[in-house]
Parts: structure tokens; C-alpha cells; sequence
């Protein structure tokens, strides 16, 4: 048996997201208008933009991206109401895919013709996303670990003790995101929150030996990107002014 075994090689192969929490700092508050923004009224998420055409996002995580944000911010703000994109875009148009100017405008996302709807809807603040870098990148590594197993005979007696190594290759694939939350009083155009974020997940692929380090299996797919901002999403709105907090 220990002969046919050396001539075998052990090989499995498995699958693994890693991932963590994403970080997030608040970058701008306008004091004075903080309380209104936590205060019952509508809020309307209004788009998703490209800081350039690098950070281009398809239409379909696009919508996945703003969906998820919705239902946490509502989830965030309870009974205050959270109009979703759709809902703004069927009466102002779609957004900008990629920014214009200054982010500390509402003119970064829509145009003057835009704006000027804007200003008859309902909603009086609107929260804007803004996509800053995107890398994605794969790589491979290497690692092992030493394993022990105890040998008995058909007493159960130990009489013996196995020793191996695990030899292990992993194929990675990285998609890290930044990108900035910004919030515009619809009445002036005026930017009155922002908050940044960053993160990465990783999507990898190992394969495992006895015997040395196997060939490194194929790159997974990297996260896709409505994953990684679903994560920075949910940091940025537990930083989302709130009531009866002292700015």
C-alpha cells in the first residue's frame, strides 16, 4: 500500500472568496443643514458616475450597485422615505456616466437642463456615487503545512505516527474599488455630505499536494464590482447623518 501511495499525487482543488470590511471616512458636513438631512423628508438616490472613463461600470452592476445602496439606506433612515434612481431618472434622465467639473455641484452628475427638473422633485437632497479608481489584478502563492496523524494496530494501540506535508498553490484574482458618496441639496445644487471609501475582495483558487507544490490552477473571475461596493455601501451609510447627533 505505502508503495502504490508514493507514486500518487494528491491534487484538490478549491474555491474561496476572502473578504473583510471596508473602510469609510466622512469627508465634508455641512453643519447646518445636517439636521434637515436626518430629519423625515425624501431623500432620492440619484446615480452612479465615473470619476473618468477608467472607472466605466456597466449598465447592469450599475443598477445592481444603486439597488443594494437603496434598501440600506432605507433600511438606515426606517420610516423616512428613499426615492430610488429609477424613480429619479424617469423624470430627470439618466445621470452622467462619467463626472463634470467639481464634485461640489449637483452640475457633476446632470446637466443644467437635468437640474432644473431636479429642483420640482419632491426629494430634497440627492445622494450621488462616484466611482474614483478600479484596479483588478491576479497573482499566484505558494504555502505549506506540516500534518501529523497517528498509526494504530488492530488493538488500538498507537504504534506509529504519519507524517506529511501539504503543499499548497493559490491562484488569486484581486478587484479593489475607491470611490466617494456625495449629497447635494436639490434647492441649491450645493454639496452637503461626502463620504469616501475603499476596498478589495479577492476571489481565489487552490490546489493541494502531498508531494510538491502542484501547477497553479486556473485565475478565478475577480469579485464583481457591485460585491465590493456592496460592502463600502454598508460602511458609508452607518456614517449617514442621523437625528439628535451634535456636528
Amino acid at each position: 500500500m505505502n508503495v502504490i501511495r508514493s507514486f500518487l499525487i494528491l491534487t484538490v482543488i478549491s474555491t474561496a472568496l476572502l473578504t473583510s470590511c471596508a473602510t469609510s471616512r466622512v469627508e465634508y458636513l455641512d453643519a447646518q443643514v445636517a439636521p434637515a438631512i436626518a430629519n423625515p423628508g425624501t431623500v432620492v438616490v440619484a446615480g452612479l458616475v465615473a470619476g473618468d472613463s477608467n472607472c466605466a461600470i456597466s449598465q447592469i452592476e450599475r443598477g445592481n450597485i444603486l439597488h443594494r445602496l437603496e434598501k440600506k439606506l432605507a433600511q438606515k433612515r426606517r420610516k423616512k422615505e428613499v426615492v430610488s434612481h429609477l424613480t429619479f431618472e424617469g423624470l430627470v434622465g439618466r445621470t452622467r456616466s462619467v463626472g463634470s467639473g467639481s464634485t461640489g455641484s449637483l452640475s457633476y452628475a446632470l446637466t443644467p437642463s437635468q437640474i432644473a427638473k431636479a429642483k420640482k422633485f419632491k426629494a430634497q437632497f440627492a445622494l450621488v456615487v462616484v466611482v474614483n479608481k478600479i484596479n483588478v489584478w491576479c497573482d499566484v502563492g505558494e504555502s505549506c503545512s506540516h500534518h501529523e496523524e497517528p498509526i494504530y494496530d488492530k488493538k488500538g494501540n498507537e504504534v506509529g505516527c504519519r507524517h506529511w506535508t501539504e503543499y499548497t498553490t493559490t491562484s488569486r484574482a484581486h478587484r479593489s474599488m475607491n470611490a466617494n458618496y456625495l449629497l447635494y441639496d436639490l434647492s441649491t445644487g450645493k454639496k452637503v455630505w461626502a463620504c469616501s471609501s475603499k476596498h478589495c475582495e479577492t476571489n481565489s483558487r487552490s490546489a493541494c499536494s502531498e508531494f510538491g507544490y502542484p501547477m497553479p490552477p486556473p485565475h478565478p473571475a475577480p469579485p464583481a464590482a457591485a460585491d465590493v461596493m456592496d460592502n463600502m455601501s454598508n460602511s458609508v451609510v452607518r456614517k449617514f447623518p442621523r437625528a439628535n447627533a451634535k456636528y
